[in-house]
């Protein structure tokens, strides 16, 4: 058990407490632990603001994200992105870089606090961008690449400065989260299949290996931007896809289905496909029977919406199910 020191004035002081005390307040304090007990889910604003309550705290911190295990994961929010006061990473809501000195030296700062954390914390594997951060962009994510050399999990929900051009160089990451960002269209897509990985333009046996292809979760909630004409470069490219989830594109249709389906390893390997309020019918639920490792796919509820829920009736439902009575259907 940590042990504390004995009090020797009323002062405020946090030099009274053990190290390994210290340690499990902050822990507790910058983060919530994950459902399974295992690493914690950390807010690095709050984390930040307790390095600089006293140098205690700071050598804590430091020494603590140094022994950071893999499975830990760090939680950019709306202001998370702040070293002090109110400022964002950028200078305005809007996404608009201001043109004073000030603010841009503010910015720099921030941006350097940031890079800083992640120097010390190499090892991480999970970093999400979340709420809106209108700093996040294509030079941020250029850096964060050069630090983060372990990183399987990146989500970018709603941060709608970066192009394709700021992904590609995450050679690592298997997980990929870009819901909510208005710039992902199809010729988003088109970009990020046509861009080589690590400036190979092939694989060892001879077949293009680009961005999509190391892809295992590819989520694209609200994207409506993404049509059929996405799905065709899915298809050819995101052969190691487990889990797909298409929530909200409402312009996929059968079509992009069937695409999907005409990839063997696709067929195979995806598990979970996410298709409520996409303009999906009976052909598309029949297109499903193709897919043998498939054990969830989401519809939209076709009574209580107000958004498309596409056009499948309960015959082709009920075909669906006759066929792979295993399949969980869930209705959203």
């Amino acid at each position: 058990m940590a042990s504390i020191c004995p009090v020797r004035n009323l002062g405020m002081t946090f030099d009274l407490l053990d190290n390994e005390l210290v340690g499990l307040i902050l822990s507790y304090a910058s983060g919530r632990r994950k459902q399974d007990d295992e690493g914690y889910d950390i807010d690095i604003r709050a984390l930040w603001m307790l390095r600089s309550v006293s140098r205690l705290f700071k050598t804590v911190i430091d020494e603590w994200i140094l022994r950071f295990k893999k499975d830990m994961v760090l939680r950019l929010g709306y202001h998370s992105l702040e070293v002090s006061g109110t400022s964002e990473l950028s200078s305005e809501r809007t996404g608009s870089i201001s043109s004073t000195d000030h603010e841009h030296s503010s910015a720099r700062r921030q941006r350097e606090s940031l890079i800083n954390m992640l120097t010390k914390a190499r090892c991480l594997e999970s970093i999400f961008f979340q709420g809106g951060s209108n700093g996040i962009d294509d030079e941020l994510l250029k850096q964060v690449q050069g630090v983060v050399a372990q990183l399987r999990v990146l989500s970018l929900q709603q941060c709608c400065r970066f192009t394709f051009r700021g992904l590609v160089g995450f050679g690592q990451v298997k997980e990929l989260d870009l819901s909510h960002c208005r710039q992902v269209d199809d010729q988003f897509i088109a970009d990020l299949s046509s861009f080589p990985q690590d400036g190979d333009s092939t694989t060892g046996v001879g077949e293009r290996q680009t961005f999509l292809s190391q892809l295992v979760h590819l989520r694209l909630r609200w994207c409506t931007g993404i049509s059929d004409q996405a799905m065709k470069h899915i298809s050819q490219h995101c052969r190691k896809l487990k889990i797909l989830d298409l929530n909200g594109c409402e312009n996929v249709t059968d079509y992009g289905v069937a695409d999907l389906a005409c990839n063997r390893e696709i067929r195979e390997n995806l598990e979970e496909l996410y298709v409520s309020y996409c303009y999906i019918g009976d052909v598309g639920l029949s297109e499903l029977d193709k897919f043998s490792g498939l054990r969830v796919v989401a519809l939209a509820h076709q009574l209580y919406n107000n958004f498309p829920s596409g056009h499948w009736s309960a015959v082709g439902m009920r075909r669906l199910m006759r066929r792979h009575p295993e399949l969980r259907i869930v209705y959203q």
